[in-house]
């Protein structure tokens, strides 16, 4: 990444953080609003780090947390909101947590996050693919071995079982091939298989799905993965194109967290079959999903995150590395929001070394539904040269909800596609953008630009030189058309959440 501290651009331009950016109100993403036994937010192993991130959306990031009611012993990072909890004691009664949430508004929006948690012994499993075996009990001192054990078996009749429904999978140190009842590279995960996946604490937790992807055949509420590190993917000569994926989940899904993974090296394949490492597909309509501190690395035609469907959702403190389409088949996106997708919060990721588009709004709807409400803020963008930092309506549809888009800094051009008069304000203010080509941004098969507002942007005209937006208000892209050249220096800091460092919250 080439972005630097430079003093002297730091005092030529200076950027407010008292201003409201976005309408959207403040909302809670997780913990879910009741309690939930099979959440992972409610319950905890005793004398076992209790590891969990209050996730919120909306207003204007970044966003401040204030832990209110807890057990004594409990620790909060008030920056980020990651709870930690490193003995709890276990008991009947339900140990209350309440953690204050505010914005960054002018007026600061608040709310508070109340969740209850059951610390017991019941509902869990432990494996381990050194000392562990079949025939074991499934406790801590006598634990499971593989997924055979977590799935129910492998045969056909095995995806229909119930014995470990709702239970909650720690895997101790070691490598684990992905596996259960299997069709084609198809894992079939139901929700009577346990959909809560955790990585021991201080312990490093492997999972081959080098011929496997899991592929749900219902709606998965409450799936939590933490902590575990796939290093290949769908990657075996035999492994046909459509199922070159890691990661396949029900859009009707509610409450699913992605906390803490590393996922790295999904092969080149052709053709388009929405292939990604982790996919909401087009099937119902989910709630409350968060993608956080997660890292894409090495995705060769394929999506880190594409999602269909889903709302409410926060993709949060993530890296997207190296995305490349060596075939050329047009989809090396890092991050694709792509049909009736309300309510998205994009802030504070890494992309880097991006072929394609880093940001892919899709702005696709179907059945009146309404696609729109996107905050994307914070992100730190570099394309690899004829990429897009962002896509704005690649389907040619109108968006009819808001867009609201500052305070990233971008290497890449921007583009937009078929903006007309009826669509809805796309906003974008206080960016820092170098294009590599002579236009900051460009518009394909527009009749109407006014409904993009820009604001108090910086575009690169030359090395070191930052230009602000010539109007206060901007109705047409033309206006912001600068010539631009390759290595001007992105000044980091000037949107750098204050007090708010990316860090990796392991286990």
């Amino acid at each position: 990444m080439r972005y630097l501290f430079l003093a002297s651009t730091l005092l030529l331009y200076s950027l407010s953080f008292a201003e409201n950016y976005s309408a959207l109100p403040l909302e809670q993403i997780a913990p879910k609003p009741s309690f939930d036994i099979n959440n992972r937010y409610n319950r905890a192993y005793p004398d076992t780090l209790y590891s969990v991130d209050v996730v919120a959306g909306g207003g204007n990031y970044p966003y401040r947390f204030e832990l209110i009611e807890a057990p004594a012993d409990v620790q909060l990072d008030e920056s980020i909101g990651t709870i930690r909890w490193a003995s709890p004691i276990e008991r009947d009664a339900l140990y209350r947590f309440k953690v204050a949430i505010s914005d960054s508004s002018v007026e600061p929006q608040t709310l508070t996050a109340t969740w209850d948690v059951k610390v017991t012994k019941e509902g869990f499993m432990f494996v381990d693919s050194k000392n562990g075996s079949n025939d074991g009990a499934g406790t801590i001192d006598d634990p499971k071995l593989d997924f055979s054990d977590v799935y129910g078996g492998l045969s056909y009749e095995s995806k229909y079982s119930e014995r470990n429904k709702n239970k909650f999978i720690y895997f101790r140190s070691g490598k684990y091939k992905f596996d259960g009842y299997k069709e084609d590279a198809r894992i079939q995960w139901t929700n009577r298989q346990p959909v809560v996946f955790l990585t021991y604490p201080k312990e490093v937790v492997e999972f081959d799905m080098s011929t496997t992807h899991l592929r749900s055949d219902t709606t998965l509420d409450n799936f939590y993965l933490e902590g575990v590190r796939v290093f290949q993917m769908s990657n075996s000569e035999e492994t046909t194109h459509e199922f070159h994926m890691g990661f396949r989940i029900s859009g009707g899904s509610k409450d699913v967290v992605f906390r803490n993974n590393r996922f790295q090296n999904l092969i080149s394949s052709r053709d388009s079959w929405n292939q990604s490492v982790i996919m909401a597909n087009h099937e119902g309509a989910g709630r409350r999903w968060s993608f956080l501190n997660n890292y894409f690395g090495n995705i060769m035609h394929g999506f880190g995150i594409l999602a269909y469907t889903i709302d409410h959702v926060a993709v949060q403190r993530n890296s997207f590395v190296s995305f490349a389409d060596p075939a050329g088949q047009g989809t090396s996106h890092a991050l694709g929001i792509k049909m009736n997708s309300e309510n998205w919060y994009v802030n504070e990721n890494t992309f880097d070394d991006i072929d394609n588009n880093a940001i892919w709004l899709y702005n696709a709807k179907q059945g009146g539904e309404s696609y729109g409400n996107i905050d994307v803020s914070y992100n730190r963008i570099e394309t690899s040269g004829s990429g897009f930092g962002i896509t704005f309506n690649d389907k040619n549809t109108d968006i009819d909800l808001p867009l609201y888009i500052y305070r990233n800094n971008i290497i890449g051009n921007v583009r937009f596609i078929k903006v007309v008069a009826d669509t809805p304000n796309i906003i974008m203010k206080d960016n820092v953008i170098e294009s590599y080509d002579t236009k900051v941004f460009s518009c394909e098969d527009c009749s109407d630009e006014s409904s993009v507002i820009t604001q108090g942007n910086q575009f690169s005209a030359e090395k070191g030189s930052f230009f602000r937006d010539r109007d206060e208000t901007v109705g047409a892209i033309s206006k912001d058309t600068f010539s631009s050249s390759v290595g001007a220096d992105i000044v980091y800091e000037l949107n750098q959440p204050k007090n708010l460092e990316p860090r990796l919250e392991t286990n």
